[in-house]
């Protein structure tokens, strides 16, 4: 009881009710992805250290994108970075190499108006494919 007590858990948050809001703000940006079509490969070039994704939608595709690569547990190893239209529906930026282990990936427009997610396992994978689902990946 002590223990109980005298500790904080860290699991109950007081602005429940702002994140519940904003959980449902995140699924509304999965659903418009689904409704726009919006598909995806993830491919990092060692050659030229750079992070490529070719982008495929019914909608127009934006002139640059937001890539997020995030370690499950270990924050200092994640990546945030923008992408910008080199081609027709192809879009590079420069990015660190992955280390080998698996990775939470999000991919949306600067606007934040979709999003694609998915799980890289590295090196397992040597190019990643987000496709839009109803509820994120």
């Amino acid at each position: 009881l002590w223990m109980a007590v005298a500790s904080d858990d860290g699991l109950v948050v007081d602005d429940y009710y702002k994140r519940g809001l904003g959980i449902n703000q995140t699924l509304s940006r999965d659903h418009a992805a689904l409704e726009q079509g919006y598909r995806a490969i993830l491919a990092w070039s060692a050659d030229s250290g750079r992070m490529r994704v070719t982008l495929r939608g019914a909608a127009e595709l934006p002139p640059a994108l937001r890539l997020r690569i995030v370690h499950p547990t270990r924050s200092g190893m994640d990546q945030l970075g923008r992408l910008a239209r080199v081609d027709a529906g192809v879009y590079e930026g420069v990015s660190v190499a992955p280390r080998a282990g698996r990775w939470l990936v999000t991919l949306e427009d600067e606007d934040r108006s979709w999003r694609l997610t998915g799980e890289w396992q590295v090196p397992q994978q040597t190019q990643l494919q987000l496709v839009a689902r109803e509820g994120g990946s």
